[in-house]
C-alpha cells in the first residue's frame, strides 16, 4: 500500500468517526473550549518571541520607573542637581544596562522559559537569582569604573524588576491565551483515577496554559477485543495503535498527550510508548507513584541502560537546611513583630472591652513531640467550652461536623472582634512570639493537639519532623474547604518537600488568601 494510500485511508477513518463514548474521566468529559479561532493564533515561536518580549519590556520599564523616583528624590526632596542625567552617564548607562539585560534573559532562554511550560514558582526563583546575580554584577562594574551614576538609581532598578518581569509573565500569557496562542490541548489516556487526577493537576494550574481537551481509558486502545469490536477507536483505526493516537488527537483537536496508567497498566505501557513514537506524537508520563515527595526528587539515567534512578533529597534532616530556615524564621518574625507592635496594642485593647483576656494559648504538638502553647489573639467568649458542651449536646448535626473536622462553620463561641480577627487570620500574629521562642516557624505543618496527631496515622511521624507553622499549605489551599485528610496529606507534603524557596512562595500565596478570605473560618 503506498503512502498516499495510507493517508487517504486515515483521513477517512478520521472523517467517519463517531463520538467514543463511555471512555472519558467523570468531570472532564465535555470540557468546554474558550480557544478562538485557529485563525487567531500565533505560532509556537511567535509565542515565545512574545514572552522574550514582554521581560525585556518588564527590565526597561524597571530602569524608568527606578530613573524617576530617584529624579524626583534628588530634584524635589534633597534639592540637588541629578547627575545622572548628564549625556555622558546616561550614555554610558544605557550602554551598560543593553548589555545587562541580555543576561537575564540568556539564562532564561537556557533554562527554557520561553521554550517549555514551567510552574510559575518555578520561574519566580530563576527570576530572583538571574535578577539577583546581574544586580551583583551591575554594582561590581559600577565599582571598578568609579563612575558616579546614580546609585540609588541602580538599586532600584533590580528591586523593581523583581516585581515587573513575573507580572510580565502572567500578563503575557493572560494575553497570549486571549488569543489562544499560549493555550495547549491535552489529551489524557489513563486509568480513571491517575487520569482524572492527572486532569485535576492541569486544570488548577492556568499559568502552563494546558487545556484538557479529552480523556480516554487506556483499556480502549490496548485490550485485544477491542481490535474486533466496530464500536472501539482501535478497531476504527484499522487495528493500528499509532494511528488509533493520531485520529484520538485530531478529533480532540490536543497536540500534546498525557499517560496516567495505573500500577497494572505500566506492564502495557511499552507499546503504547512505541506507538507514540512511530505517531510523533509530544506526551508526558504521570506514573502511579505516589508520597515520594516529587519537589524534591533526583531523577538519574544510566548510559546505555533503559533505567532510572529516583534520589529523595530529605532537606529538611540536613543541618545547613535547618540553619537556613531558622535564621529565615527569626529575621522575618522579629522585623514583623516590631512593625507590628501599634497593632498588637490595639487589637488588645479591643478584645479586653468585652472582658478577659486579650490573649490566649492552645496546648499543641510541635517538633518531636514537645508540648507548646500556641498563642492566637482571643476570638472566642470566655465561657467557650460551655457553649461548646451545649452545641454538641443539642445539636446532632454540629455534632458530626465536630468529629469530623474539630471545627464548626460559623461556631457560637466566637465573639464579633474575634470573627474579624479570624475571617483575616489575624488571630494568628500572636503566634510570631511562638517562632521567636524556637517552639513554631513562619511556614510549617497546622498545629494539632495529641489527639489529632492520632488522626495522622502513618503520616504522624512527617508532621513530628518539623516545627509547626503560622502559615502552610493548609492555609492557601482552602483551609476549611478541604477535608481533615487532605489536611493530613498537606502537611505531609509539606515535610517531604521542603525548601527554603517553598516557605517563600507560600508566605507570597498566603497575602492574597488571607485578604480575600478563601476559606477562612
Amino acid at each position: 500500500m503506498s503512502i498516499v494510500t495510507a493517508l487517504n485511508n486515515e483521513i477517512q477513518a478520521f472523517e467517519s468517526l463517531t463520538p467514543i463514548t463511555g471512555t472519558g474521566i467523570a468531570g472532564f468529559e465535555s470540557i468546554n473550549s474558550t480557544r478562538p479561532a485557529p485563525g487567531t493564533r500565533l505560532t509556537p515561536l511567535a509565542d515565545r518571541f512574545m514572552l522574550l518580549i514582554g521581560d525585556l519590556g518588564a527590565l526597561a520599564l524597571a530602569q524608568l520607573v527606578a530613573g524617576s523616583i530617584a529624579f524626583g528624590i534628588n530634584v524635589q526632596v534633597l534639592n540637588t542637581e541629578f547627575a545622572a542625567l548628564e549625556t555622558g552617564e546616561l550614555m554610558s548607562r544605557i550602554i551598560r544596562i543593553g548589555f545587562l539585560a541580555m543576561l537575564p534573559i540568556l539564562w532564561w532562554a537556557a533554562k527554557g522559559h520561553y521554550s517549555k511550560r514551567t510552574p510559575f514558582w518555578a520561574e519566580a526563583k530563576e527570576i530572583v537569582k538571574a535578577i539577583a546575580l546581574v544586580a551583583l554584577i551591575d554594582g561590581f562594574l559600577q565599582y571598578i569604573a568609579k563612575d558616579y551614576f546614580s546609585r540609588l538609581w541602580m538599586l532600584q532598578a533590580w528591586i523593581w524588576a523583581l516585581l515587573f518581569v513575573p507580572m510580565a509573565r502572567i500578563g503575557m500569557r493572560h494575553v497570549l491565551k486571549r488569543y489562544g496562542s499560549w493555550i495547549a490541548p491535552v489529551l489524557i489516556i489513563g486509568s480513571r483515577e491517575n487520569a482524572a487526577e492527572a486532569a485535576q493537576v492541569l486544570e488548577d494550574e492556568p499559568y502552563l496554559g494546558y487545556e484538557v481537551a479529552g480523556t480516554l481509558d487506556l483499556a480502549e486502545l490496548t485490550a485485544d477485543r477491542n481490535a474486533s469490536d466496530p464500536s472501539s477507536l482501535l478497531y476504527r483505526a484499522g487495528g493500528q495503535l499509532s494511528t488509533a493516537l493520531r485520529l484520538a488527537c485530531e478529533k480532540h483537536g490536543a497536540r500534546f498527550i498525557v499517560l496516567a496508567p495505573s500500577p497494572e497498566e505500566m506492564a502495557s505501557l511499552d507499546t503504547v510508548l512505541r506507538a507514540l513514537h512511530r505517531a510523533r506524537i509530544a506526551f508526558s508520563i504521570v506514573p502511579p507513584v505516589k508520597g515520594i515527595g516529587a519537589l524534591a526528587l533526583e531523577v538519574g539515567n544510566f548510559f546505555s541502560h533503559d533505567l532510572v534512578m529516583l534520589t529523595l533529597a530529605d532537606n529538611l534532616n540536613r543541618p545547613m537546611a535547618r540553619l537556613m530556615k531558622r535564621s529565615f524564621d527569626l529575621v522575618v518574625a522579629s522585623t514583623a513583630l516590631l512593625a507590628l507592635l501599634p497593632f498588637f496594642l490595639a487589637v488588645s485593647l479591643l478584645i479586653r472591652l468585652d472582658g478577659g483576656p486579650a490573649f490566649f494559648g492552645h496546648r499543641r504538638v510541635g517538633e518531636k513531640g514537645r508540648e507548646f502553647y500556641c498563642r492566637k489573639f482571643r476570638t472566642m467568649h470566655v465561657d467557650s467550652d460551655a457553649i461548646l458542651k451545649s452545641v454538641l449536646e443539642n445539636d446532632p448535626l454540629r455534632a458530626a461536623e465536630w468529629t469530623r473536622d474539630q471545627k464548626l462553620r460559623n461556631d457560637p463561641r466566637v465573639t464579633a472582634v474575634g470573627e474579624f480577627l479570624r475571617k483575616t487570620s489575624l488571630d494568628e500574629l500572636p503566634q510570631l512570639l511562638n517562632v521567636i521562642r524556637g517552639e513554631m516557624s513562619l511556614v510549617g505543618p497546622r498545629p494539632v493537639t495529641y489527639a489529632e496527631v492520632l488522626r495522622y496515622g502513618e503520616d504522624a511521624e512527617y508532621y513530628l519532623a518539623a516545627k509547626p507553622g503560622i502559615t502552610g499549605l493548609w492555609q492557601v489551599s482552602g483551609r476549611n474547604e478541604t477535608t481533615y485528610m487532605r489536611r493530613v496529606e498537606l502537611d505531609a507534603w509539606y515535610v517531604k518537600n521542603w525548601s527554603l524557596w517553598q516557605d517563600i512562595a507560600i508566605m507570597f500565596k498566603t497575602f492574597p488568601a488571607v485578604l480575600l478570605g478563601r476559606g477562612a473560618c
